[in-house]
């Protein structure tokens, strides 16, 4: 190799060590569907289904799928049931199941709001509902299991797989005497593996020839290493 360029390789491969160790980065994938009526006082609910085409793999790791209730108005959070569903890619997930139930204390709670649900918020809606406050402020809550305590983790239960498909949104009503407007909408948020780019190494190439360029110009070596050194 020609002494001129001899610090090009561990140049780049010391830029690469650098991007190797960032956080994976992510995009985002938002799919939007409308709502409807929600039957009074029935176990079988109703579903409001939308479809993703983007083929992308959700990342590996993390709560990586939100979902949504946009100007979403119900009586009684005691008697609602949210679930969602990537179909044929295993059962249905809580997001919260009739909170408060255990002696009616949530049937004074009302929904009048836009709300997410991801299994890493740090508020559940029990947090709220105990202290009686109603309607529950809009707002991100964390995903439950029946118990209202403990975490359904539901945001990452389809980590690693496609992205692409139907998602089904399920909620029923188990009380009598609601009300639930029929405009609102819902939406599912999935993050998902960026497409692969050459963009990060063509910037590499181009930093070496620059560092070259400063190095023949001003006699400094832009020899940068993970560890160790070349002779």
């Amino acid at each position: 190799m020609h002494p001129r360029f001899r610090f090009v390789v561990p140049l780049i491969l010391a830029l690469s060590c650098g991007l190797s160790s960032s956080p994976v980065a992510a995009d985002l994938v938002t799919q939007t569907g409308v709502g409807g009526a929600v039957p009074d006082n029935t176990a079988a609910g109703a579903t409001f289904d939308v479809t993703i085409s983007d083929t992308r793999t959700i990342l590996p790791a993390g709560n990586n799928v939100t979902v949504t209730l946009e100007n979403f108005q119900h009586t009684f959070l005691t008697d609602l049931t949210l679930k969602l569903e990537h179909v044929g890619f295993g059962p249905q997930q809580l997001a919260f199941d009739r909170v408060l139930k255990t002696g009616n204390l949530g049937s004074g709670i009302d929904f009048n709001g836009t709300y997410s649900f991801n299994s890493g918020a740090a508020t559940r809606l029990r947090d709220v509902a105990d202290t009686f406050t109603s309607p529950i402020p809009s707002g991100t809550y964390q995903t439950t299991l029946a118990d209202d305590t403990t975490n359904s983790n539901l945001s990452s239960f389809w980590n690693g797989q496609t992205a692409a498909g139907t998602w089904r949104l399920f909620i029923s009503d188990r009380g009598i005497s609601d009300i639930t407007n029929t405009t609102w909408t819902w939406r599912v948020d999935v993050q998902v593996v960026p497409e692969p780019s050459a963009f990060p190494l063509l910037s590499l190439v181009g930093v070496g020839v620059a560092a070259i360029v400063v190095w023949r110009k001003r006699g400094a070596s832009p020899f940068l290493g993970c560890r160790g050194s070349m002779g």
